[in-house]
């Protein structure tokens, strides 16, 4: 009982800081092309013909694609690029 008092008032504090909110509202839903705000695309290595890349790609009139060509990306395990 006192270790889950503990753990309770441990989660209570570190869900209090500042720096642990988000700082916009983070939601989830089905898949659908987005119109606006800030998307995250889980892409294979090498399979940017497919997918959501492909949709947002083709949206945006193929700038996703030139971005990653002018970089080098290859969408390697652990590899992440910031647009």
């Amino acid at each position: 009982m006192k270790f889950a008092a503990c753990l309770v008032l441990a989660m209570v504090f570190l869900l209090s800081r500042p720096d642990a909110h988000a700082e916009r509202e983070i939601t989830f839903a089905a898949y659908d092309m987005p119109s606006s705000g800030t998307v995250a695309i889980p892409v294979r290595k090498d399979a940017f013909s497919e997918g959501a890349f492909a949709d947002v790609d083709a949206a945006s009139g193929g700038a996703l694609l030139r971005a990653i060509e002018a970089v080098s990306f290859h969408a390697e395990a652990d590899q992440q690029l910031d647009l």
